[in-house]
């Protein structure tokens, strides 16, 4: 199973995001953005069937769900690449791209030990009892749950 949702948040706001599939992502991608500590870091946590990824790097956070048989470093590939890209429309376009052709992924220098770096936890002290509720996962879809907000921010 692939990349199930993924997010790009800014100071607290959803910019983006897009789901594969249905699910109550929107709820677990907040409570997740007020769990985390507020500094830098990349962390997965596991939670059932699911894992959570996330990098979250001076006031942007890019988070992505997937199934445990999606490989950490695929999801954390995708994100570094979300990250490195920072355009709008991208996250159906690189879900795409790394659940569906992978062969087309360019591993830069450093990645990889980076990924394997990365810690992971158990979902416990993040979403408590909440669950990941994912209807639809076998019938995956790339038209579902686009949304984009304009931000004005003044730093």
């Amino acid at each position: 199973m692939p990349i199930l949702f993924s997010a790009v948040v800014c100071h607290k706001v959803v910019v983006e995001q897009f789901a594969t599939c249905d699910g109550n992502f929107g709820e677990i991608v907040e409570l997740v953005m007020r769990k985390i500590p507020e500094r830098n870091d990349k962390m997965t946590y596991s939670f059932g069937r699911f894992l959570l990824h996330y990098i979250n790097e001076d006031g942007s956070f890019y988070f992505c769900i997937t199934d445990r048989s999606c490989q950490r470093s695929r999801a954390f590939l995708f994100l570094n690449e979300v990250k490195r890209q920072n355009e709008r429309n991208i996250l159906a376009k690189q879900m795409y791209r790394y659940n569906e052709d992978y062969g087309s992924v360019v591993i830069r220098s450093g990645e990889l030990e980076e990924i394997n770096s990365i810690g992971v936890e158990s979902s416990e002290s993040l979403l408590g009892e909440t669950l990941i509720l994912v209807e639809n996962d076998q019938n995956l879809r790339y038209t579902v749950s686009m949304t984009f907000r304009i931000l004005n921010i003044q730093l």
